[in-house]
């Protein structure tokens, strides 16, 4: 049995090779479904990963069955084709090579003796990738609103709903794609839940609950980050002077957050809420015992301006790192 496996494990590792070169004239870069014939194990099937990484051909393959990862030690290219170098327990140093077939087929041998065939993996579409607010109608609770969020994460969708009402989260335990549709499966009020989804248009998306309660979506629009960054902000002329703070705004979680920074005091003020409007944000904070809010807007690409409790003059320069 033991050596059954190592030599499985080789000739995986060569396939792995031979999806190495796909990516080197970047017809090659992607997944693919690659056989090894008539092997002392008989046909091997494995998918193949390649990737340019600083203009190195790189790449893996990944063994179906065990989930076992093979990498290239080296990837050679050569004109239309390429040698895939590596080395396999009990076997030593190996090599594959690989020839363009077609558009979308790739073909070669393993160690010059055992014929391997490819087919390139189409890629999934990610319509679906984004936020979306979901309807459930009708439910025997009523009709329920959360966000739907779905990423695709090496190569999987995934994702989760959030009820903003009840600040619960719930993870998709499994997500399952067909050409024009996602099923998602979660566990919820004690039981295995299932929805799908079809597009309905470029916005919106459509579905039932356990084929029986109506599910209707709309994307959620990204916000702008033109704020998100550091910026030198000035506020003139206020009972303190004009002050002088380093304003940091990122996003977390699709929320804009932000801090004041007074290197002179050493000081670190965060924002209590930020508010985004069409073409402002609102920052409240707390400073000198007081609740305070000012309002910025852009200035070009790279300034803003604003007012601080609508009274005192701000003007602030992105900080260009």
């Amino acid at each position: 049995m033991k050596k059954l496996s190592i030599l499985f494990f080789f000739f995986t590792a060569i396939l792995f090779s031979s999806t190495s070169f796909a990516q080197n004239s970047d017809y090659f870069a992607g997944d693919w479904e690659v056989q090894i014939k008539d092997t002392p194990m008989g046909t091997i099937s494995v998918l193949l990963t390649l990737e340019r990484v600083d203009s190195k051909l790189t790449g893996k393959f990944v063994d179906k069955a065990s989930g076992v990862e093979t990498k290239m030690n080296q990837i050679t290219e050569e004109g239309t084709g390429l040698t895939l170098s590596f080395t396999a327990e009990g076997y030593g140093d190996l090599y594959l090579t690989l020839q363009r077939a077609d558009d979308e087929n790739v073909t070669g041998l393993l160690m010059d003796s055992f014929a391997v065939q490819g087919k390139r993996v189409a890629q999934k579409s990610d319509y679906f990738v984004g936020d979306w607010d979901v309807t459930i109608k009708e439910t025997p609770m009523g009709t329920i609103t959360v966000m739907l969020t779905l990423e695709r994460v090496d190569g999987k969708l995934v994702g989760k709903f959030v009820d903003a009402a009840n600040s619960t989260s719930t993870p998709m335990t499994q997500i399952t794609e067909a050409e024009n549709s996602v099923t998602l499966y979660f566990f919820a009020e004690g039981m295995d839940l299932y929805l799908t989804l079809k597009p309905e248009g470029d916005e919106n998306v459509s579905g039932l609950l356990m084929d029986s309660f109506a599910i209707e979506g709309k994307r959620v629009a990204q916000k702008s980050d033109y704020f998100v960054g550091d910026w030198d902000v000035t506020i003139k002329e206020t009972p303190m002077g004009t002050i002088t703070v380093m304003l940091t705004l990122e996003r977390v979680d699709g929320k804009l957050v932000g801090k004041f920074v007074d290197a002179a005091n050493s000081t670190s003020t965060p924002m209590t809420q930020i508010t985004e409007a069409e073409n402002s944000v609102t920052l409240y904070f707390f400073a000198e015992g007081m609740d305070l809010y000012l309002t910025l807007k852009p200035e070009g690409d790279e300034n803003v301006s604003g007012l601080l409790m609508d009274s005192f003059a701000i003007e602030g320069k992105r900080v260009i790192k």
